[in-house]
């Protein structure tokens, strides 16, 4: 809140807490002296049981004619309920060959609130008949439920299943139900669960369009990269489906897939893996808006390069004032647009970033002089910005970006001043 003198001038000012009901929950810091700051009002529930309380703060000015004013102040403290959640978030079974014996993996329905969680479990496959089991139909959190995948005489391919936990109505579960995906994998490419991630980042959080990291088993016979651009679509025989749209690929493996998203898509999306016409175990990935990853070379280093384009490194740093190129992904939306796979164009217009992009270099604002489609490249976004005047060079200097309020990871540059 704000104190001000509506005669002009200084106000000398006092403020202090009361609380009518309850613990003494209810702080002020602030607000008192001639330069007051604006008091921050806050509070502090530990320990408190659930229920109304009120309190307020008295604003005293010896000199004013209408002191004290008093700020009525209310807290409603609900009974926290229970929060379901389910460890670890997948399974993938795996069968190198038809007529296997079952397979048992377990996982954990947990309760991250309080009070008593009952919940039921049901299965459920897409394909393949009732080759997936659970060890109980219902429990009470924390529980360890068993979940066996039977392949029997299932042809190979790729299966999926669910098990869906749904807390009982009368527990008053903040969540649920919660769904955990299942896949079964005889012969064909599997993605492991969370397997899916920003190339940049590693973790989960990507969005249409950015250029991701696919890890999983027998994903494809061999190895190939992309040698051309656009991007082919099939490598060593390998496709990546996203809503059935084949995804632009940079790179396959056994092991891992790089692959940039095609544009467009929002949600959630289904990935699956195609490798010598078997479809494998499908999964499913929510989309954002925005993404924004710094790619790395080295480390923390980030994939910077110099004005005189050298690799930014301990050894060829940044001049303050001079323009540095960051390569990222995840930035959202250009305009004009660009197809997945395509390079960014080379001359005007250029694909700029619909959403303006924020630079912190060592925790300044750096200007941005071109935020889009990196020219002549594929998938990558390009950003121009000019290194800010600092105190001494340094090998480390953080690096970050923001985008509609969502903070890339940090990287590291070299800096001079």
């Amino acid at each position: 809140v704000s104190i001000s003198n509506g005669h002009g001038g200084a106000l000398i000012s006092s403020t202090l807490a009361v609380t009518n009901t309850g613990p003494n929950w209810l702080q002020v810091t602030g607000g008192s002296g001639s330069t007051t700051s604006p008091p921050i009002i806050s509070v502090n529930t530990s320990g408190m049981t659930a229920g109304n309380y009120t309190g307020k703060v008295i604003v005293s000015a010896p000199d004013a004619s209408n002191s004290p004013q008093v700020i009525a102040v209310s807290l409603t403290v609900s009974q926290r309920a229970p929060l379901a959640a389910l460890a670890p978030s997948g399974l993938l079974f795996t069968a190198g060959e038809i007529g296997m014996a079952p397979q048992s993996k377990s996982f954990v329905v947990e309760n991250l609130g309080a009070g008593s969680m009952g919940f039921t479990a049901t299965v459920a496959t897409t394909g393949g008949g009732s080759w997936l089991s659970i060890s109980a139909a219902s429990g009470v959190a924390p529980t360890t439920i068993t979940v066996t995948a039977a392949p029997g005489n299932l042809k190979s391919g790729g299966y999926n299943g669910t098990v869906t936990i749904t807390p009982l109505p009368g527990a008053g579960a903040a969540n649920g139900p919660l769904v955990l995906p299942v896949g079964l994998s005889i012969n064909a490419p599997a993605i492991v669960p969370g397997g899916v991630v920003s190339a940049a980042t590693f973790n989960t959080s990507v969005t249409g369009g950015s250029i991701v990291s696919l890890f999983g088993v027998d994903l494809s016979g061999s190895s190939d990269y992309a040698t051309v651009a656009p991007l082919p679509t099939t490598l060593a025989r390998t496709q990546v489906m996203a809503n059935g749209i084949a995804a632009p690929l940079f790179y396959v493996s056994p092991s891992q897939i790089n692959l940039q998203l095609p544009t467009g898509l929002s949600g959630t999306i289904t990935i699956t893996v195609v490798s010598d016409t078997t479809t494998g175990v499908s999964t499913n990935l929510n989309l954002v808006a925005e993404a924004p990853g710094i790619f790395t070379l080295r480390g923390a280093q980030g994939a910077v390069v110099n004005q005189d384009f050298s690799i930014n490194s301990a050894n060829s740093r940044a001049q303050a004032g001079s323009v540095i190129q960051i390569y990222a992904t995840g930035l959202g939306a250009t305009n004009p647009p660009l197809a997945a796979g395509r390079p960014g164009n080379s001359n005007p217009p250029f694909n700029l970033t619909v959403n303006p992009v924020k630079v912190f270099i060592n925790g300044q604002d750096a200007i941005v002089q071109f935020s889009g489609a990196a020219p002549g490249l594929a998938g990558l976004f390009q950003i121009n910005a000019v290194v800010p005047a600092l105190p001494a060079a340094s090998e480390s200097v953080p690096l970050q970006i923001e985008v509609n309020g969502n903070l890339s990871n940090i990287v590291t540059m070299a800096v001079k001043p």
